[in-house]
């Protein structure tokens, strides 16, 4: 059993985690809201996440 409880930021502030077809099928299932969204790749694994100043303003405004 694992006991490594590191939260991983690929999977916890990404909207879909996967292949990149996965990843491209959730973004056209969103349309309009994911237009933006960026699909990134590490080590194989396609995450579709908010560009990373979506909420820059809110919190350091």
């Amino acid at each position: 059993m694992r006991n490594d409880w590191r939260r991983d930021e690929r999977w916890s502030e990404a909207i879909a985690v996967g292949s990149y077809a996965f990843a491209e099928k959730i973004k056209h299932e969103l349309a309009p809201k994911a237009r933006h969204r960026n699909i990134d790749s590490v080590d194989g694994v396609c995450a579709l996440r908010e560009p990373a100043n979506t909420y820059t303003a809110i919190f350091d405004g």
